[in-house]
């Protein structure tokens, strides 16, 4: 005879245990404190849990996410220490970057490292992965943050802030979210509804034109957030680390934020890596491929899509400026002929696909991986095969559907932390949008290692690429922008210039600014009416002497690669190139 009761109080302890250990897992956490130094240029991290087995693993990230090489960071770690139910423990290194520990499950442990901390102008500033250890099999796990933040310094990151803490679902998002520390100076501003930070620290902080910076970062996210509807995002953190040049930039996209090394001129190199870097908070950070997250972060990962997650970002960046009216055509064909300028100069591109070189990237630099590709750069690819795709299915489609319509449709598969797409599903989606042809043209431009079609796809817009000679006009010295000198330095020097010289006017005009990126306007303001012979009176100080100098403007003929419109554009390619560069196409 059965026992109903028994058995019924035994299915309810069951459940009730059930229920129990769910929410434990559930409500899993670690805790995470850092400590900066900036003096000594180290951070203490110390991690806190609550062990669930006998042994436990603690790893640290062999490479970083949007970075596809490995690293060496595991070997910059010092002072490792630990600690189970307050009592000490040695923590047993068995490989590169991974240690054990003896635990029993709910035993309190305490884990702490050092590290190397970037510390620059008083600021410190530290990345995710090469921050942030993991416990193996916990990435899942919530994560909190803690910071003891220096005196008189302050913090800013893209994480949610509670009750003086910085809260992450899991250690993904806690690794993809850099923090910025100490003296900085930051400024905000209001774009689709969200509060976007920009943090500049570095040498050269002092002399960036602050209010350019914020209309430049403001016009990239407004046109960005308009062309997707909206921010995929509560708040946004630029982290600008400053230097005093002309002109360059690179950096490294994350969900929340971006990490962008400049030049304090901020030239339309840097605004062009502004713009990258931002839309990459739809493009990699949440449409992905599926080996884009959640991540292995023990062996790089491999997708092929790399030429569009990187590369059509790189179009998205540049056309889009076009597009919305911060660069004309003639600034959006210089800046694609210059793209095209490279990957022609590359011979790997005969023998290389663009899935290749982004599937095999891992094969790159002899298996350490780097941010390029395998033989081609995928950016450069990508860049190309992106104005390719736009046209065609603007084309083909008469207009109707263009390459906005495939990046949309992705961010509807991808939003609101779906799984990334599968390694097909670029192809299907232009076949959606452009028929078969449009699968034919991906077999051939993406997964084919030959010459991209530019010359015929230029055709469609009445515009042509040729090489021709660019004549310039410049002064017998290089000069760099130094707006912390009040003017231009003279490098390099031949002629009457001597190097340290500093240019403070041109002809009785001054380039004397507070910023440079004032400097470098005035400068090339006064260098575009130059003209070949023109004797040129510059005022300049010599070793804290005002000096004036004399000399002649000389003329430079190159070689290059130019894109500009035939003759006689018909009526079908003026519609589709003004189709090609709207904002709105739809």
């Amino acid at each position: 005879m059965c026992d109903t009761s028994r058995m019924t109080r035994r299915l309810r302890f069951a459940l009730t245990a059930l229920v129990s250990t769910a929410v434990t897992l559930a409500s899993a956490q670690i805790h995470y404190h850092l400590a900066p130094n900036l003096t000594d240029a180290r951070v203490k991290v110390t991690m806190t849990f609550d062990a669930e087995a006998a042994e436990t693993t603690i790893e640290l990230p062999a490479w970083a996410p949007g970075s596809y090489r490995l690293n060496n960071v595991a070997e910059t770690v010092i002072e490792v220490r630990a600690t189970v139910g307050g009592l000490a423990v040695t923590p047993s290194l068995k490989s590169r970057g991974r240690w054990t520990i003896s635990t029993s499950r709910g035993a309190h442990v305490s884990f702490s490292y050092v590290l190397p901390l970037n510390v620059t102008a008083g600021s410190g500033h530290l990345a995710g992965p090469s921050t942030y250890m993991y416990v193996t099999g916990r990435k899942r796990d919530a994560c909190e943050l803690s910071v003891e933040i220096p005196k008189g310094g302050r913090i800013v990151t893209g994480l949610d802030e509670k009750g003086g803490q910085w809260l992450a679902p899991n250690y993904d998002v806690l690794a993809d979210n850099p923090i910025t520390v100490g003296d900085f100076l930051l400024d905000t501003y209001r774009v689709a509804g969200r509060t976007h930070y920009i943090c500049l620290y570095g040498t050269a902080r002092n002399t960036v034109d602050r209010p350019y910076l914020s209309r430049a970062c403001a016009f990239v996210s407004a046109m960005e957030c308009d062309l997707f509807g909206g921010a995929p995002y509560r708040k946004y953190v630029w982290h600008f680390r400053t230097n005093e040049a002309a002109d360059g930039a690179g950096g490294l996209e994350h969900l929340n934020s971006t990490e962008i090394s400049m030049a304090s001129g901020m030239g339309p190199g840097v605004i062009g890596v502004y713009a990258h870097e931002f839309f990459h908070a739809w493009n990699v950070k949440r449409i992905r491929s599926r080996a884009l997250g959640p991540f292995d972060y023990t062996q790089l990962p491999q997708t092929g899509a790399l030429w569009w997650l990187e590369g059509v970002t790189d179009y998205y960046a540049h056309s889009l400026l076009r597009r919305y009216g911060w660069t004309s055509d003639k600034q959006y064909y210089e800046e694609f002929a210059r793209n095209v300028r490279s990957l022609r100069g590359n011979r790997a591109r005969f023998t290389n696909s663009p899935y290749d070189a982004s599937y095999r990237v891992r094969d790159a630099a002899g298996g350490r991986g780097n941010s390029q590709g395998l033989g081609i750069s995928y950016y450069d690819a990508g860049h190309q095969i992106g104005l390719i795709f736009d046209i065609e299915l603007l084309s083909v489609s008469h207009g109707r559907y263009s390459i906005d319509d495939v990046e949309k449709a992705l961010w509807a598969m991808c939003r609101d932390d779906q799984p990334g797409f599968e390694e097909g599903e670029l192809r299907r989606q232009l076949v959606r949008f452009g028929g078969d042809e449009l699968g034919d043209v991906y077999d051939r431009v993406v997964m084919t290692a030959a010459e991209l079609p530019i010359e015929a796809e230029l055709a469609k817009i009445g515009c042509q690429l040729s090489e021709k000679d660019v004549v310039t006009t410049r002064l017998p010295a290089p000069t760099a922008a130094r707006a912390a000198r009040k003017g231009m330095l003279v490098t390099l020097s031949d002629g009457p210039l001597k190097d340290g010289d500093v240019i403070t006017m041109i002809n009785g005009v001054s380039v004397s600014y507070p910023t440079t990126h004032q400097i470098l306007a005035g400068w090339n303001e006064a260098l575009g009416k130059l003209k070949e012979g023109d004797v040129i009176v510059l005022s300049l100080l010599r070793d804290k002497t005002e000096v004036k100098v004399s000399v002649k403007a000389t003329k430079r003929t190159t070689k290059s690669l130019v894109i500009d419109s035939v003759a006689s554009p018909t009526p079908a390619q003026l519609d589709l190139r003004r189709r090609l560069f709207s904002a709105h196409r739809n």
